[in-house]
This record gives C-alpha cells, sequence and structure tokens, in this order.
C-alpha cells in the first residue's frame, strides 16, 4: 500500500521525524563499523555490497565473495519478514514494540558477539555479526519505507542526495524537502565518522551506541503512540457523554 500524501506531511518535523534521525546516525555507524571491522562489507548500502560482489565474483585481487552475499541475504530476508509482519498489522510494522523490540535484539546480538569474541572478518564470528546488523538494517529500512518516509529514509540515501521532489514527477526539492535531507545526510555522516572514532576503543564500542539509541527511540515513539492514542479516546468519550 503507498503512503498517502498527508502520511508524508505528518511525518514532517513531528517527534517521529526527528528520531529517524537518530536512526540515521545510527546507520552511519552500523556502516563504519562493518566496514572497517568486518571486512570491507557494508550493513546497510546494499548497492555498495552488489559492486563488492561483482569484484570478487570477476576475481579481482583483495574481493571476496561470501560476504558481500551474506550481507545481501541477511538484508532481504529480513526485509521480507518485516514487510509480512506489516501486511499482517495492517499498517507499519515500524513504530510497534515487536518491530522495534527485534531491531534492537539483532543489533544487541551483534555487540554481544563483538564484546564477547576476537572479531575475525573471514570467520565465524565475523560472518555472525555482519549477519546479523545487515539483518537489523533490512528489517529497519522495510518498516521505514511503511512509514512513508522519503526524505529521511535513514538507511539508503541514494535519493535523498536527489534534487527531485518528495513526491514522483519532475523539478526540483523545496525548502520543505531540502531541510530533512540535508539534516540526512549529516546525520549519516556524523555516524560514520563516529563509528571510526568509537573503532578505536573496541569494536563492540560503536555496536553498544547504537544498541542504546535505538532503545531511546524505541521510548520515545512508544510514548508518541501513548500520546496519540490517548488523544484519539478524549474526542471518543466526550461524544459518548
Amino acid at each position: 500500500m503507498r503512503p498517502s500524501g498527508s502520511t508524508r506531511v505528518a511525518l514532517s518535523g513531528s517527534p517521529a521525524s526527528r528520531t529517524l534521525l537518530a536512526l540515521t546516525f545510527v546507520t552511519g555507524l552500523i556502516d563504519a563499523t562493518s566496514f572497517l571491522a568486518l571486512g570491507g562489507v557494508f550493513s546497510a548500502m546494499m548497492t555498495g555490497n552488489v559492486v563488492f560482489l561483482g569484484l570478487g565474483l570477476s576475481g579481482s585481487a583483495g574481493s571476496s565473495v561470501l560476504g558481500p552475499l551474506l550481507a545481501i541475504v541477511a538484508f532481504v530476508t529480513a526485509s521480507a519478514l518485516a514487510a509480512l509482519l506489516a501486511r499482517r498489522l495492517s499498517g507499519p510494522a515500524f513504530g510497534t514494540r515487536t518491530a522495534n523490540a527485534v531491531e534492537i535484539g539483532l543489533l544487541a546480538a551483534a555487540c554481544c558477539i563483538a564484546a564477547a569474541t576476537t572479531l575475525d572478518a573471514t570467520g565465524l564470528s565475523g560472518y555472525a555479526t555482519l549477519a546479523l546488523l545487515a539483518a537489523a538494517m533490512g528489517w529497519r529500512t522495510t518498516n521505514v519505507r511503511a512509514l512513508g518516509s522519503v526524505n529521511v529514509p535513514t538507511a539508503v540515501l541514494n535519493l535523498t542526495m536527489l534534487g527531485g521532489p518528495g513526491t514522483p514527477g519532475p523539478g526540483l526539492a523545496g525548502l520543505a524537502d531540502l531541510r530533512p535531507r540535508a539534516l540526512a545526510l549529516a546525520c549519516f555522516l556524523g555516524g560514520a565518522v563516529a563509528g571510526g572514532l568509537l573503532l578505536r576503543i573496541d569494536v563492540w564500542v560503536p555496536l553498544a551506541v547504537a544498541v542504546l539509541i535505538s532503545v531511546l527511540v524505541g521510548i520515545v515513539l512508544s510514548r508518541e503512540r501513548a500520546s496519540l492514542s490517548a488523544s484519539a479516546r478524549g474526542p471518543a468519550r466526550a461524544l459518548r457523554s
């Protein structure tokens, strides 16, 4: 189901849109970590992994097949599962406790592996961590798309960098679209910088920060949903009385 224009407008400037920017920062953290510590493979930017996979299949020096292939499979599988859940719930899965808990669980599991073992990018620990991170990104990407967030997709930022408007059709973006897009790119860049710096401490540190931010995002979204539910119940009670 394609989100309506009103849904997109409702996201702009809302607490939900700010939490999406926080999740975009998390994506930068995770992609920096996976690229630098897990064999030069991304967890969120699957376009890059497709290129890496092609280089590996061509036998280019320093390129591998298993790493990018594993990330792509994990990303797509989790994305498909999120879509099925959203369909069963007849709406966006993102924002529900189940969806948020699954993403946090995947990130926390990857963090625990990184903290408990010496990660080997071409070993079981490295591949398991990569699969968990890619699955978390695939899961979230589908859930955010279900919200209709065009300007802040949190993971795949190719369209965010284009000058087109938030809706299909030719033309340049207006200020209403440019501001959240610029913020999304800045958050992604900031996350990548932070990831590179935190990796100097240990591999698990940026992942722990990603888990913490995701937990805080879940709390904010839960409170917002509770507030909206309370607001909706108010007029209904007034009508019954």
